[in-house]
């Protein structure tokens, strides 16, 4: 049976979408295998607080964020 373009293009498609799945599975898996290993770091270099100042850091992002949020947003009302 000869494959038409259709069959052919969905093909190349599953093809890429299949190793794009793979390559994020991957990168996530590395990321976090990354992301373990410098808690550890931190945790042997600072006594077990590393996980305390990243969250403390993400805590300061988000209050500057609704800092901003909240100097945009009277600017707009009036």
């Amino acid at each position: 049976m000869v494959a038409t373009r259709d069959e052919d293009k969905l093909d190349d498609y599953q093809r890429l979408s299949g190793f794009l799945l793979f390559r994020y599975r991957v990168l996530s898996f590395l990321y976090s295998v990354a992301s373990l290993l410098g808690e550890e770091t931190q945790r042997k270099k600072g006594g077990g607080r590393g996980l305390s100042r990243r969250r403390a850091s993400v805590e300061e992002l988000n209050t500057s964020f609704e800092e901003m949020f909240s100097i945009v947003r009277a600017q707009f009302e009036v």
